[in-house]
């Protein structure tokens, strides 16, 4: 996506939400979206019954705002209950990590390499991710946000996921930003009909805007960042 089209994005952002923006040449735009991670914080005591096994362009805005919401209750209920589905397959890449994935909307969702932890991990414990539908009504603010940026940006907003990632350790799942011990950008291919061009990520560290790094009209290949965040594919 051109820079003209994201810097657009963020004008745009700025002008409905009326933050400050400052761009250092050379640099990624930063744009910090101020959402309160605590407002609806994951639950790091999560039991999950059966554990299996381009840089993006940088938005930021300093306004207060939702974080995205959980999922409803029953479907919270029903992660530490059911037994999860924690293995996809899109376009031929199993996901190397363990995790649950709910996210209907999706043809499969996959960590598409080895995630590299920044610390070590504990014995028994593993990378593990949360994948469920996103729900716009009850996370209107940022729908606002990313309705916002893809506009600015001259993008279509198509299917949205929430996404986390952290570790399982004997069943007591920890989001990574608790833990620290993943921070890098971890690949990821989601698949999805419709010949999406990237996606918006959007989490309390800001807004990424990403291209899509495959030529599957169906499957969209990216890098994002392992934080709770709202994933919406573009085009």
């Amino acid at each position: 996506m051109k820079t003209k089209r994201i810097l657009a994005a963020v004008l745009a952002a700025t002008t409905i939400f009326g933050i400050s923006l400052t761009a250092v040449a050379n640099t990624p735009m930063s744009l910090d979206i101020g959402l309160d991670v605590n407002e609806h914080p994951v639950n790091p005591d999560s039991n999950v019954t059966d554990n299996q096994n381009n840089p993006p362009s940088h938005v930021s805005a300093g306004t207060d705002m939702p974080v995205p919401q959980d999922p409803p209750k029953s479907e919270v209920e029903s992660l530490e209950e059911q037994r999860p589905r924690t293995s996809d397959v899109v376009d031929g890449v199993k996901s190397t990590t363990r995790g649950v994935n709910l996210a209907t909307v999706l043809n499969g969702f996959a960590v598409a390499a080895p995630v590299q932890p920044a610390k070590t991990l504990d014995k028994g414990e593993v990378p593990f991710t949360k994948v469920y539908n996103f729900d716009a009504k009850r996370s209107t603010a940022a729908k606002a946000v990313i309705d916002t940026v893809a506009a600015g940006a001259g993008l279509t907003v198509g299917k949205t996921i929430n996404f986390e990632m952290g570790t399982v350790k004997g069943g007591k799942y920890t989001p990574a930003e608790a833990s620290g011990k993943i921070t890098e950008s971890v690949p990821v291919k989601l698949g999805a009909a419709g010949g999406y061009t990237g996606a918006i990520q959007l989490s309390a560290n800001g807004v990424n805007i990403l291209e899509d790094q495959d030529t599957n009209s169906n499957t969209v290949s990216i890098n994002v960042a392992p934080v709770r965040s709202v994933i919406a594919l573009v085009k």
